[in-house]
């Protein structure tokens, strides 16, 4: 019993990528003296916020994804749109493709995620002790820990719905908005 597909080959393929590129990149980073060797004013820093803009988009697409799920699923929003003239057969048609591609797209973009908020955070010097910063990575683990169960085969469904109700709670979106925050607050003073 093979617990990867070969319809999911492609995604753990790329995740093997993601992952090996983001060990390098923090080989690199201690490899130099650590995040604290890395200057404020140098490209590796520029990197670094580079790549927390990229975590901040990826992350903005998955919640995104939610949010976007949850408006579909209430029937009053057909119904706001009636009086506009809205093609509704149309416009349900283009929600249901694009929900169908941010489906698709959500592991890759997880995956995009949790690499680019890691390597984020040592490019930039960040990891110095921060509570925030901290309870972040544990929160982005679990939650991509918890996405890659849910992609395995052959999983016991008891752990599979386990897995779903730790990975799909909103409420850890909001609370990982709210710590990173308060942790670039804690960073500039």
């Amino acid at each position: 019993m093979n617990p990867i597909t070969r319809k999911k080959l492609p995604f753990f393929l790329f995740a093997i990528v993601v992952t090996v590129a983001t060990v390098f990149g923090l080989w690199y980073v201690y490899s130099i003296g650590g995040p604290a060797a890395i200057p404020r004013r140098s490209i590796t820093n520029e990197f670094g916020k580079f790549l927390g803009g990229i975590a901040m988009l990826s992350l903005a697409t998955l919640y995104g994804r939610t949010v976007f799920k949850l408006l579909l699923m209430k029937g009053n929003l057909w119904t706001r749109l009636e009086p506009l003239g809205v093609d509704l057969v149309e416009m349900k048609s283009l929600s249901g493709k694009l929900l169908l591609l941010l489906n698709r797209t959500h592991p890759y973009f997880g995956i995009i995620a949790v690499s680019s908020v890691f390597l984020h955070c040592a490019f930039t010097n960040s990891l110095r002790d921060n509570v925030f910063l901290y309870a972040i990575l544990v929160l982005i683990l679990a939650e991509g820990i918890t996405g890659m169960v849910m992609e395995l085969q052959n999983v016991p469904s008891g752990v599979k719905k386990g897995n779903y109700l730790l990975h799909s709670q909103f409420f850890v979106g909001i609370f990982l908005l709210f710590l990173t925050f308060l942790g670039h607050l804690l960073l500039k003073s």
